[in-house]
């Protein structure tokens, strides 16, 4: 309708404040289409809708400092940029861009339509999100169930650590995922089960000193604790003997919640990934739901098996005593 050659839909990562390239039609005639898959909010036309939730109209692109990527524009003869504001109520759902070339410039109609397809577009966008939501938060409820009817099958609290890192690895398609226990006398945090590439341990098992490593954090603080690389985290404290694994290791992104039971922080449940991995709501929102039923289940299983200690240790001494 508006004759554009080039039209991209993109998605808006309002919390990293990122753009991704959802959706885009190019015209044949265009030789090479090398616009970048993501754009932060402060780069060029696109960037500048978002940041400032308005449209953009801009005749030549070559004059605009607003605009980048002018070379690839000129390259295909892309004279004119108009870009829009994708909004869902007065959240930024997307922004909407579309280059011209000489003689296809927008007028007052074509402005008004680029903006009320932009409109459409939240609409589509918005359904898309529930939709995207519903099925997600379906998977993870019948994930969750699963691990639960297979955590019940077993009352040993090492067999079940090591079927909940595994799990939540899985659930949340990281590298890595590990499971730890808080000392209570030294404060040290000790992994009792771990899934893919930690790093080299050389058969020792994985111990963050007191006020070490990002399961420390969120232990201490009783909360979740998020970060992109945790090698330059200035939160995040790693001595050379902690690091230096960490370093030969595939992941940095890390996102840590912690074990609460009775009211009691028994430890944390990591997960890593790649350096820059944005955990997003849904990603806190279902480690600590794996947590939460971790922690439960493996407190109960500690208290079964201290139980049955006890009672074997009673006989005992009652066999003796006969």
């Amino acid at each position: 309708l508006t004759g554009a050659p080039a039209v991209v839909l993109w998605d808006a990562d309002t919390v990293n404040r990122r753009l991704v390239r959802r959706a885009w039609t190019v015209d044949p005639s265009v030789g090479t289409f090398d616009m970048p898959m993501e754009l932060g909010f402060d780069q060029g036309g696109t960037g500048w809708v978002a940041r400032n939730r308005a449209p953009l109209f801009v005749d030549d692109v070559t004059v605009d400092e607003r605009i980048r990527s002018v070379s690839w524009a000129r390259g295909n003869d892309f004279t004119a940029f108009a870009g829009a504001p994708v909004m869902a109520g007065d959240t930024l759902a997307g922004v909407l861009t579309l280059n011209l070339r000489p003689g296809e410039g927008l007028g007052e109609d074509g402005r008004e339509l680029v903006v009320s397809f932009a409109s459409q577009a939240a609409l589509a966008v918005r359904n898309a999100r529930l939709f995207s939501e519903t099925q997600a938060r379906r998977r993870e409820a019948e994930s969750l169930a699963g691990l639960s009817r297979v955590l019940a099958q077993t009352l040993d609290p090492v067999a079940m650590a090591q079927e909940i890192a595994d799990a939540v690895r899985a659930l949340m398609g990281t590298q890595t995922a590990g499971l730890y226990r808080l000392d209570p006398d030294s404060g040290d945090i000790i992994a009792v089960a771990t899934a893919g590439d930690i790093g080299p341990t050389q058969g020792r098992v994985v111990v963050f000193p007191r006020g070490t490593g990002v399961a420390s954090v969120a232990a201490r603080e009783r909360r979740p604790v998020i970060t992109a690389n945790l090698l330059d985290d200035p939160r995040i404290v790693l001595p050379q003997e902690v690091r230096s694994p960490i370093e030969q290791a595939t992941y940095r992104a890390v996102l840590s919640v912690p074990l609460v039971a009775r009211d009691t922080v028994l430890g944390a449940l990591s997960v890593g990934d790649v350096a820059g991995r944005a955990f997003s709501e849904g990603d806190v929102r279902l480690a600590q739901a794996v947590a939460d039923q971790a922690a439960l289940t493996l407190e109960n299983a500690r208290l079964y098996v201290e139980a049955t200690r006890r009672r074997l240790e009673a006989e005992e001494l009652a066999s003796v005593a006969r």
